[in-house]
Protein backbone atom coordinates (compact mmCIF):
# COMPACT_ATOMS: atom_id res chain seq x y z
CA UNK A 1 0.00 0.00 0.00
CA UNK A 2 2.84 2.35 0.81
CA UNK A 3 4.27 1.77 -2.69
CA UNK A 4 0.88 2.56 -4.25
CA UNK A 5 0.56 5.73 -2.18
CA UNK A 6 4.04 6.80 -3.20
CA UNK A 7 3.25 6.13 -6.85
CA UNK A 8 -0.03 8.09 -6.72
CA UNK A 9 1.75 11.00 -5.02
CA UNK A 10 4.32 10.86 -7.81
CA UNK A 11 1.58 11.06 -10.44
CA UNK A 12 -0.67 13.67 -8.82
CA UNK A 13 1.69 15.43 -6.39
CA UNK A 14 0.18 17.35 -3.52
CA UNK A 15 -3.31 17.02 -4.99
CA UNK A 16 -3.32 13.35 -4.06
CA UNK A 17 -1.80 13.95 -0.63
CA UNK A 18 -4.26 16.74 0.16
CA UNK A 19 -7.23 14.71 -1.06
CA UNK A 20 -6.39 11.22 0.24
CA UNK A 21 -3.33 11.56 2.49
CA UNK A 22 -5.12 10.16 5.54
CA UNK A 23 -7.21 7.58 3.70
CA UNK A 24 -4.60 4.90 3.13
CA UNK A 25 -6.22 2.48 5.59
CA UNK A 26 -9.66 3.06 4.08
CA UNK A 27 -8.37 2.36 0.54
CA UNK A 28 -6.53 -0.73 1.81
CA UNK A 29 -9.72 -2.14 3.36
CA UNK A 30 -11.63 -1.44 0.14
CA UNK A 31 -8.98 -3.31 -1.86
CA UNK A 32 -9.27 -6.25 0.55
CA UNK A 33 -13.08 -6.25 0.37
CA UNK A 34 -12.98 -6.17 -3.43
CA UNK A 35 -10.17 -8.77 -3.42
CA UNK A 36 -8.03 -6.73 -5.77
CA UNK A 37 -4.88 -8.41 -6.96
CA UNK A 38 -1.54 -6.65 -7.43
CA UNK A 39 -1.89 -6.79 -11.26
CA UNK A 40 -5.36 -5.22 -10.98
CA UNK A 41 -4.01 -2.40 -8.83
CA UNK A 42 -1.25 -1.91 -11.40
CA UNK A 43 -4.03 -1.64 -14.03
CA UNK A 44 -5.50 1.20 -12.00
CA UNK A 45 -2.18 3.03 -11.74
CA UNK A 46 -1.55 2.55 -15.47
CA UNK A 47 -5.04 3.89 -16.21
CA UNK A 48 -4.23 6.96 -14.08
CA UNK A 49 -1.08 7.58 -16.11
CA UNK A 50 -2.90 7.04 -19.41
CA UNK A 51 -5.86 9.24 -18.50
CA UNK A 52 -3.93 12.49 -18.53
CA UNK A 53 -6.20 13.73 -15.73
CA UNK A 54 -4.75 16.42 -13.47
CA UNK A 55 -6.78 15.36 -10.47
CA UNK A 56 -6.62 12.00 -8.71
CA UNK A 57 -9.57 9.64 -9.07
CA UNK A 58 -11.95 8.96 -6.23
CA UNK A 59 -11.77 5.52 -4.63
CA UNK A 60 -14.80 4.20 -6.56
CA UNK A 61 -13.34 5.49 -9.83
CA UNK A 62 -9.95 3.98 -9.05
CA UNK A 63 -11.60 0.62 -8.33
CA UNK A 64 -13.29 0.76 -11.75
CA UNK A 65 -9.94 1.63 -13.31
CA UNK A 66 -8.40 -1.46 -11.70
CA UNK A 67 -11.03 -3.70 -13.25
CA UNK A 68 -12.14 -2.09 -16.49
CA UNK A 69 -15.18 -3.57 -18.13
CA UNK A 70 -14.53 -6.00 -20.93
CA UNK A 71 -13.56 -4.31 -24.16
CA UNK A 72 -15.32 -5.25 -27.35
CA UNK A 73 -12.28 -7.32 -28.29
CA UNK A 74 -12.98 -9.56 -25.31
CA UNK A 75 -16.57 -10.32 -26.22
CA UNK A 76 -17.14 -13.90 -27.23
CA UNK A 77 -16.89 -14.39 -30.98
CA UNK A 78 -20.00 -15.52 -32.76
CA UNK A 79 -19.42 -16.48 -36.38
CA UNK A 80 -21.58 -14.90 -39.02
CA UNK A 81 -24.35 -17.11 -40.36
CA UNK A 82 -23.53 -19.08 -43.50
CA UNK A 83 -24.76 -17.48 -46.69
CA UNK A 84 -26.25 -19.49 -49.47
CA UNK A 85 -24.43 -19.55 -52.82
CA UNK A 86 -27.12 -17.25 -54.22
CA UNK A 87 -26.62 -14.74 -51.40
CA UNK A 88 -22.85 -14.86 -51.90
CA UNK A 89 -23.29 -14.19 -55.61
CA UNK A 90 -25.63 -11.25 -54.92
CA UNK A 91 -23.18 -9.78 -52.40
CA UNK A 92 -20.31 -10.04 -54.89
CA UNK A 93 -22.40 -8.28 -57.54
CA UNK A 94 -23.33 -5.49 -55.13
CA UNK A 95 -19.71 -5.09 -54.06
CA UNK A 96 -18.54 -4.93 -57.70
CA UNK A 97 -21.20 -2.32 -58.44
CA UNK A 98 -20.12 -0.13 -55.51
CA UNK A 99 -16.45 -0.46 -56.42
CA UNK A 100 -17.21 0.71 -59.98
CA UNK A 101 -19.23 3.65 -58.64
CA UNK A 102 -16.33 4.63 -56.41
CA UNK A 103 -13.84 4.37 -59.28
CA UNK A 104 -16.04 6.59 -61.47
CA UNK A 105 -16.44 9.10 -58.69
CA UNK A 106 -12.70 9.23 -58.07
CA UNK A 107 -11.83 9.56 -61.76
CA UNK A 108 -14.46 12.30 -62.18
CA UNK A 109 -13.00 14.17 -59.21
CA UNK A 110 -9.48 13.83 -60.61
CA UNK A 111 -10.57 15.00 -64.06
CA UNK A 112 -12.37 18.01 -62.57
CA UNK A 113 -9.34 18.78 -60.42
CA UNK A 114 -7.04 18.71 -63.47
CA UNK A 115 -9.55 20.81 -65.45
CA UNK A 116 -9.74 23.38 -62.65
CA UNK A 117 -5.93 23.54 -62.41
CA UNK A 118 -5.69 24.05 -66.18
CA UNK A 119 -8.24 26.89 -66.05
CA UNK A 120 -6.45 28.51 -63.13
CA UNK A 121 -3.09 28.35 -64.96
CA UNK A 122 -4.55 29.89 -68.12
CA UNK A 123 -6.20 32.62 -66.00
CA UNK A 124 -2.82 33.41 -64.39
CA UNK A 125 -1.20 33.70 -67.82
CA UNK A 126 -3.99 36.03 -68.98
CA UNK A 127 -3.64 38.15 -65.83
CA UNK A 128 0.13 38.44 -66.29
CA UNK A 129 -0.30 39.54 -69.94
CA UNK A 130 -2.82 42.21 -68.96
CA UNK A 131 -0.45 43.55 -66.27
CA UNK A 132 2.40 43.92 -68.75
Amino acid sequence: MAALWERMEGIYGKRFTEEYGNAIDFWFRAFQEKRLSIPEIKNGVDACLDSGEQFPPSLPKFLRMCRPSRAASHVLFEPAPRLSLEQQKNNKQKLSYHIEQLKRSLSHTTENGAEAKSLKTSQMVTDQKSMA
